[in-house]
């Protein structure tokens, strides 16, 4: 799993919905592609990045998943979110 982490979760939603739009699904039940942890205290908020289109849950090659994201954005995914993610486990 890989991180996209952002400055709320406004923009995290806005995200994941414009990669949704990309996919060129017709319009349904679902208006984003990846889900996003909120931090407990700071206002931001990490798309959960599953590493293939199959943990997506969508049917889509790799190269075109990974097409999703920006050259930008690939390079800032974290594999981890620190411990202040989590306070419950702290």
């Amino acid at each position: 799993m890989s991180y996209l982490i952002f400055a709320s979760a406004t923009e995290a939603a806005a995200r994941s919905a414009a990669a949704w739009d990309a996919l060129g699904y017709p319009p349904g039940a679902t208006q984003y592609l990846w889900a996003w942890q909120l931090h407990p205290s700071d206002g931001r908020a990490a798309l959960i990045i599953p590493p293939t289109p199959q943990g997506a849950q969508i049917d889509l090659p790799p190269a075109s998943y990974e097409a999703l994201l920006t050259e930008t954005e690939r390079a800032a995914l974290v594999t981890t979110l620190s411990a202040d993610w989590f306070p419950e486990t702290m």
